[in-house]
């Protein structure tokens, strides 16, 4: 029988990253952001890793939004003012499309913590 061994050193966009320490230095920033765009290209990238994420029943129920600027994101400010939302220079919104869900089993809010915390790994 033949192992897969066990490789713990990925590449992300080009970089090498060792798995444990993204995980480990992973962090939620709570405060207010700089008004700095940021690139498509990042968001695109954050967004890919979250439709990574497993899917119970393989669903794939979790839908992205990408905001990529100020503009996009304004009438979402509208209905939810947080500090961090109101000065974020962009957003991606996750939702779930529920006719996606196959039989009686629902596994949306694992599937979208499990999007979540692919797209905080990637941002670490």
């Amino acid at each position: 029988m033949k192992v897969k061994r066990f490789n713990r050193r990925k590449t992300m966009g080009g970089v090498k990253l060792d798995f444990f320490q993204v995980i480990t230095e992973r962090y939620s920033h709570k405060g207010g952001f700089l008004p700095d765009p940021v690139p498509l290209e990042d968001l695109e990238l954050i967004a890919k890793a979250g439709l990574a994420a497993p899917s119970g029943d393989n669903s794939q129920c979790v839908r992205l939004i990408i905001l990529p600027d100020r503009e996009a994101l304004q009438p979402l400010c509208d209905l939810c003012s947080t500090k961090g939302l109101l000065t974020a220079p962009a957003a991606i919104v996750l939702l779930t499309d529920r006719s996606a869900q196959k039989g009686k089993n629902n596994f949306e809010i694992e599937d979208y913590a499990a999007a979540t915390e692919n797209m905080l790994l990637t941002i670490s």
